[in-house]
């Protein structure tokens, strides 16, 4: 069963759900509102980790040592037609933003993997930091949302029953 009836952008259900105190609420996420209609919607998941080298000058068997950092997760970019009458989730991000909150950001993915089984979600708690409203298409405003996501995503697979 999906989560909600959501638009989706190809293929994929983007949503917003409140965190229970302070983290994400357990699977399947009930209660998660589709953020809107997407104009524009970059990577799911993505992370980088700070890397440093060094070569030794005292050492024969390395001529240099490379070392990683913690993982820095990509920031959610997303362009969403926004209504400040709807019930979209784009009115949560933006009470979000202003109140300088975190809250939940719900990726469903389309590949069940059959009619009675669970699509894969991807969950993680983000704080918008960028939430700006441009010009109109089609009846709605433009916004565009930048936000960071914190901690490590809770990922469930897609299942068959």
């Amino acid at each position: 069963m999906a989560i909600t009836k959501a638009p989706d952008h190809t293929g994929i259900s983007v949503k917003i759900i409140d965190l229970a105190a302070g983290k994400l609420p357990a699977s399947p996420y009930d209660g998660a509102v589709a953020i809107g209609h997407m104009d524009d919607f970059e990577a799911i998941i993505g992370g980088t980790r700070a890397v440093k080298k060094y070569s030794p000058i005292n050492d024969r068997d390395y001529e240099q040592i490379v070392s990683t950092g913690a993982i820095e997760y990509n920031e959610f970019n997303a362009t969403v037609l926004f209504d400040f009458n709807s019930e979209e989730g784009v009115n949560k991000l933006y009470k979000a933003f202003l109140d300088n909150t975190e809250i939940g950001l719900v990726i469903e993915l389309k590949d069940k993997l059959s009619e009675s089984g669970k699509d894969t979600t991807i969950a993680q708690i983000i704080k918008v930091s960028e939430f700006s409203i441009g010009g109109e298409k089609d009846g709605k405003q433009r916004a565009t949302i930048r936000a960071e996501k914190i901690g490590k995503p809770v990922i469930t697979k897609a299942t068959g029953a």
